[in-house]
């Protein structure tokens, strides 16, 4: 794919100005390895527009049903305005937290193939390096594309100039990207990513380690613990680290890999996102196990930090009655069970 137009513009937030930069001749090379990272990115989330007047979804549509380089490079500058202000308003917001929102460039490029017209936007980081020639200390973004931390790609119909599809990554939980510079809405809420993607996985887990009930209670212990500890999930990373720490000693090797791999698909038949931010309170239902211990007794488990078998314990009493042990924190509850003199 050839991008027809293409500008970068600095975001310079210490001036409060946008400056447009030259873009070489060879950068289309650049624009494409870009659209190319961002396209195959599992880690992107799908979202709409709340309504094609907004400022970039407009400015994105007269881009395309005039296919001009003049209208382009005007439009272009609006978008990159947008997110200065976007920007600034966002650091006025947490200037007071020693945080500051990172210096880099926006990136935008046009392009048309048989059955869509292509915009990319994205904001790059900017870098020290030493210039090679001049031996001098200067910043600019990489070519790498692990310099971008924030992006949105956007499809439209020919046919009709509407918005077909749009994907967007970020590298944080900052929501004025999506929410306030593009003013789109996600296709599937945070909540709704949450409890989907949680009942998906479990229901998977429960099934391929149903002979390993330990590893398996361990897992979604992990995977619970993950959701609660993390502001931003990136669901591929997610499964990873969790299924590395299953214990390949207990459990066969194949088995942990076709768990891995069941997992990983879970997002595209499940119709959940693959980044977003977690609602731990969305599945505090599903996080209680109930065990039945005896008639008249169940035991209650809610998510239990570190390992749950090194606290509760099977054993047999001399006379071959089953016992579970019970490691009590709670002086009150400990007392209560002592036998009577």
């Amino acid at each position: 794919m050839e991008f027809s137009f293409t500008t970068i513009h600095t975001i310079d937030l210490e001036l409060e100005e946008t400056i447009k930069r030259d873009v070489p001749e060879t950068f289309s090379t650049f624009a494409y390895n870009l659209f190319d990272y961002i396209d195959k990115n599992k880690s992107t989330r799908l979202y709409r527009e709340i309504s094609s007047n907004t400022e970039v979804i407009s400015s994105v549509l007269q881009i395309a049903s005039s296919y001009s380089n003049e209208i382009f490079y005007e439009k272009s500058e609006t978008i990159a305005n947008r997110l200065l202000r976007e920007e600034i308003r966002v650091q006025n917001e947490v200037k007071n937290m020693n945080t500051k929102v990172r210096k880099g460039s926006c990136i935008q490029a046009f392009s048309s193939n048989s059955s869509n017209f292509v915009y990319l936007i994205t904001k790059v980081q900017h870098q020290p390096f030493i210039d090679d020639i001049d031996l001098l200390s200067k910043t600019g973004f990489p070519q790498e594309q692990k310099g971008i931390w924030k992006s949105c790609l956007m499809f439209i119909d020919k046919k009709n100039m509407k918005l077909e599809q749009i994907k967007v990554y970020s590298d944080n939980i900052a929501k004025y990207w999506g929410d306030g510079f593009l003013e789109l809405a996600p296709i599937n809420t945070d909540d709704d990513n949450t409890k989907n993607s949680f009942k998906a996985i479990d229901a998977t887990i429960n099934r391929i380690l149903k002979k390993y009930p330990q590893d398996k209670r361990t897992l979604r212990n992990n995977i619970i613990t993950y959701i609660r500890n993390n502001d931003l999930i990136n669901y591929d990373d997610m499964v990873d680290d969790c299924v590395s720490r299953v214990d390949t000693e207990s459990v066969d090797q194949k088995v942990i890999d076709k768990l891995r791999d069941e997992l990983q698909s879970l997002p595209e038949k499940k119709g959940f996102d693959r980044q977003f931010t977690p609602i731990p309170k969305s599945i505090t239902a599903k996080i209680r196990k109930v065990y039945q211990v005896s008639q008249g007794i169940e035991l209650r488990v809610n998510n239990v930090e570190g390992n749950l078998y090194e606290k509760i314990v099977s054993t047999q009493n001399t006379a071959g009655k089953k016992i579970l042990q019970i490691a009590v924190d709670d002086d009150a509850t400990y007392q209560e069970f002592l036998p009577k003199q």
